[in-house]
């Protein structure tokens, strides 16, 4: 029902007579406004259409003023309104969304004015918190044809909006600020406005207590909702908003918790994977064929190749492998040239839990590290006691890296904190022993938004590298997804002061392949993860390529594809 009280506190702030509309009219689509009452605008194909889609929404924007006390009365019917603007339309009228300030905008705002105008936007944002608070964890309905938004692309919209409309203000918001502040932004600009002042910046408002890290990019739906009682982030001027990715502020210490919820529970797991904002996937494509086409000189080309070397995992994982095998795989990675001693060792050898004592004794003493896989590679599924159980045994028999897998059936279910925690106690037994590579398994995760969530979720847990594929899986690593993990990777650190090792494995064959990847690492996180310490491939065929163009950029001749061991 319409809020049709007009009691002495709920009156109608002086707005009497018509309700003023105005009309925002693009080539293929038309909003209607009302002039006094904020956020109470609604589109449709034609000025009519528009104007009888608000005349139907105003039961809704009623309810959401209640609580406010603002004394709103909707129209009997659509003859109530006067139109009194029309504004051309421009991109955003077309692509869905109100973009021309209403009219009025532009002249001062008295006390009363003020003081309304406030009343009313805080009952705006309190009935869209409400809103999607109530929606979290629902499954919502989607239009005739499978159109509609998630929650989290609805807030990301909200958010986008709110931005769009502080810098008509003529603030100068960023998109590394959270969601509360801008509010609070919107309204010092509106004091100004009533002042005759210039609006305040975004860095200058002071008053609402700034979270301690702010992540950039659209707000987490926690975020938006800083300070709900229903939130389970504590204090608004303690706790980080979560996951809002991009430039975002370094934590004093590292210290990856300062990303997460104050309670750790699936729920919790949930909203924070639910935040990470979606991957532009044409941006990643287009990103990568840019990087594609950088130019290599001769000398520079040499230490690329050199470089991948040592960046390499050698990889064994077959049912057939042997202590022979292992043997001989161990001392081509000791030696990966034999007959040129310049040539580097690779960094790891990967095997099965099985092989880890064979390799041990094979690579001692030439700084060749032993990496293990766990947890029931490939598939991941086991149950997490055996998981651990296995983690604990490889450990003990002194591997020193282990790459475990996610379960990905758990995360596709979303069932995150199953995953979490799986990570988070493996990363105990390897604690102070062996370094944690966590595999993602990206081939199966679909799209590239969910391998961005699952590489936050692991980083989060205790990963010390996150890594691709197992090998076993079509598609595996690729570089588009690589650029995904990598931009995950610099945003986490700039969040939390944790720097993130990167492992892409499976399918990098050629040593064109492997520049690549080295080109986008360096463009994308720089010169502190080129080394073997924060980079690897895992690969089992890379090596004899790289090591033909060694040979003919130092002799001018290829060799036979033979000439190097197989294994």
């Amino acid at each position: 029902m319409l809020d049709t009280d007009t009691s002495p506190q709920n009156q109608n702030w002086g707005v009497t007579g018509p309700i003023e509309i105005y009309l925002e009219v693009g080539e293929k689509r038309v909003f209607a406004g009302a002039v006094d009452w904020p956020g109470w605008s609604r589109g449709g194909k034609t000025a009519d259409d528009a104007s009888v889609a608000l005349f139907e929404a105003a039961p809704r924007y009623a309810a959401a003023l209640k609580p406010a006390r603002a004394g709103f009365s909707g129209p009997k019917s659509v003859d109530d309104f006067a139109v009194v603007a029309r504004l051309k339309g421009d991109a955003s009228t077309e692509f869905g969304i109100p973009g021309q300030p209403a009219p009025g905008d532009d002249q001062d705002l008295d006390s009363g004015e003020l003081k309304r105008w406030v009343k009313l936007l805080r009952a705006a944002w309190a009935a869209w918190d409400n809103a999607a608070d109530a929606a979290e964890g629902i499954t919502l309905a989607v239009g005739p044809r499978g159109g509609g938004r998630t929650l989290v692309k609805m807030t990301t919209h909200v958010f986008e909006a709110e931005l769009a409309y502080l810098r008509q203000l003529g603030s100068k918001p960023t998109q590394g600020e959270d969601m509360t502040v801008l509010r609070e932004v919107a309204l010092e600009a509106l004091q100004a406005r009533a002042k005759n002042e210039s609006p305040p910046n975004p860095n200058q408002v002071k008053s609402y207590g700034r979270p301690a890290i702010t992540f950039a990019g659209p707000p987490g739906i926690r975020s938006i909702m800083h300070g709900s009682s229903k939130t389970a982030h504590g204090p608004r001027d303690q706790r980080a908003s979560v996951a809002t990715l991009s430039q975002m502020a370094i934590a004093v210490a590292p210290d990856r918790t300062s990303v997460l919820p104050g309670r750790i529970t699936n729920a919790t797991l949930a909203s924070f994977v639910r935040s990470v904002p979606s991957v532009d996937e044409v941006g990643v494509e287009e990103r990568v064929a840019s990087l594609a086409t950088r130019s290599i000189k001769k000398d520079s080309k040499m230490d690329a190749l050199l470089l991948a070397v040592r960046m390499m995992d050698l990889t064994t994982l077959e049912g057939k492998d042997t202590p022979g095998k292992i043997a001989q795989l161990s001392a081509k990675a000791v030696r990966p040239d034999p007959v040129d001693p310049t040539v580097p060792s690779v960094a790891a050898i990967c095997v099965y839990p099985a092989m880890v004592p064979y390799a041990k004794q094979s690579v001692e003493g030439s700084g060749v590290k032993v990496a293990a896989v766990a947890t029931y590679f490939p598939s991941g599924q086991l149950d997490t006691k055996a998981k651990l159980a296995e983690t604990a045994s490889v450990v003990a028999m002194g591997a020193d890296e282990i790459d475990m897998v996610i379960d990905r059936g758990a995360f596709l279910s979303g069932e995150y904190f199953r995953v979490f925690d799986e990570v988070r106690r493996v990363k105990e037994i390897c604690d102070g022993k062996a370094h944690l590579k966590v595999i993602l398994e990206t081939g199966e995760l679909g799209t590239l938004d969910e391998v961005r969530r699952a590489s936050m979720l692991a980083m989060a847990a205790g990963a010390d590298f996150i890594k691709t594929s197992t090998g076993k899986v079509q598609p595996a690593a690729t570089i588009p997804v690589t650029l995904v993990m990598l931009e995950a990777i610099r945003d986490f650190e700039n969040a939390t002061g944790v720097q993130i090792g990167m492992k892409p494995a499976g399918g990098i064959r050629t040593s064109k392949d492997a520049i690549r990847y080295l080109v986008v690492l360096s463009e994308t996180l720089g010169p502190r993860w080129m080394t073997p310490d924060w980079f690897r491939f895992g690969a089992s065929s890379l090596l004899n390529d790289v090591l033909m163009q060694i040979r003919w950029l130092k002799t001018g001749r290829y060799q036979a594809g033979d000439y190097f061991t197989k294994d």
